[in-house]
């Protein structure tokens, strides 16, 4: 039977300790027409790859950016098929490549993903815990058959080399990482093509050195918002809900603005109950989606159905106490409540999902304020690339 030669692209930014594992577990599949591509910068030194392993480098000069080690990989490779693995990634067993194109001999399908799991999770620091609870939740508990994916995972990857040479690989000049990776998906979507997971084939997934700094994580949500700032310019596409975080962000500084000047905090939170009628809310019980202005709305007449007149004069000045006054400082407050509760959902969310994958409850619960935290930034990162991204291929 006639095996199409596939080729494994590894792109290395900075090699770790699981560099070598991935490319040992490549080199041993039981599939012989198979090539392995590594890509780095030329400065890099590799001593994994120095011991006359079958590996083709690709170094380029200059900068390093992930993206560009990606495109320079795929590129190069010369494969019908090229799997795109993370060098923190190990596939699992000695027939995961054979496994992982299966699904590619149907037509429609462009793309196979491979199922990931990530190790150790119970030894994971907090910035371990928030990048997968808010940026890389698992592929996993999917039925045996391949099923229906929207988004390649940016980890281990199989795209068929026509469709890639189709849609002109990834975009290096729009998007930080991983955005590129969203756009790219849904090019393959437009074009009418499938992306599926395939959970017969597994890789384990370590985490990169890069997910090791609290602080380096919520830097990656600038980035993270950013890119949906930029794929809402491009595809009128809601990636992340960014727009929510930076509206949060912005109605957190409704009070201090209403102490400074009344009225112009008043147009501020007319602006942003407008903005909330463009800005989509899913329900979480009921999966219904409503415009945030409707939770805004909501928690105002909550507000003002709670608030009692013998409270008046504990929450106002005596001086200041008039009803118009009042119904000013209760929409400021029910406007900043809003958003604060769809901080807090993120957040809970976000815990829910690290008890899932580890079962630890009680290291879940600093996750909340941090994933607060991750949201807000990303919420900066939209501001960013609303302002100054340029929408893709442009």
């Amino acid at each position: 039977m006639h095996h199409p030669l596939v080729s494994v692209v590894i792109p290395v930014v900075a090699a770790d300790d699981s560099l070598g594992e991935c490319v040992d577990a490549v080199l041993r599949q039981r599939y012989d027409s198979k090539e392995l591509v590594v890509s780095c910068a030329q400065q890099q030194a590799l001593p994994v790859l120095e011991q006359g392993k079958a590996v083709r480098l690709v170094q380029l000069s200059g900068t390093a950016e992930r993206v560009r080690l990606i495109n320079a990989g795929l590129k190069a490779a010369t494969g019908s098929v090229k799997v795109l693995l993370m060098p923190n990634c190990v596939p699992v067993g000695e027939r995961w490549l054979e496994a992982l194109i299966r699904p590619l001999e149907d037509g429609r399908v462009a793309v196979a993903v491979s199922q990931c799991s990530a190790l150790h999770k119970r030894e994971m620091g907090l910035g371990d815990r928030l990048t997968h609870s808010v940026a890389y939740p698992e592929l996993r508990n999917r039925p045996a058959q391949p099923s229906e994916l929207q988004l390649v995972s940016h980890l281990c990857d199989a795209y068929r080399a026509d469709v890639l040479q189709q849609l002109g690989y990834m975009d290096e000049k729009s998007f930080p990482s991983p955005g590129e990776a969203i756009d790219l998906s849904v090019r393959i979507k437009s074009a009418g093509y499938r992306i599926v997971l395939n959970t017969e084939a597994a890789v384990h997934c370590y985490d990169p050195p890069e997910n090791r700094s609290l602080l380096t994580v919520l830097r990656k949500a600038l980035d993270y918002g950013y890119s949906d700032a930029v794929l809402g310019k491009s595809y009128n596409l809601e990636w992340l809900g960014s727009g929510r975080h930076l509206a949060a962000l912005l109605a957190l500084l409704l009070l201090p603005l209403g102490l400074l000047s009344l009225p112009y905090a008043l147009i501020a939170a007319a602006a942003l109950f407008a903005w909330g009628w463009f800005l989509p809310l899913r329900t979480p019980v009921l999966r219904w989606e409503w415009p945030v202005a409707v939770l805004n709305l909501g928690v105002y007449v909550a507000i003002i159905m709670l608030v009692r007149d013998e409270w008046l004069p504990g929450l106002f000045d005596r001086r200041l106490s008039h009803p118009a006054i009042i119904r000013q400082w209760c929409a400021l407050a029910a406007m900043t409540a809003s958003y604060l509760l769809i901080l807090l959902q993120a957040g809970v969310r976000s815990a829910v999902r690290s008890i899932i994958d580890d079962g630890t409850r009680l290291a879940a619960l600093p996750l909340v304020p941090l994933s607060i935290l991750w949201s807000l930034a990303s919420g900066v990162g939209y501001l960013k690339g609303s302002v100054f991204g340029q929408p893709a291929g442009r």
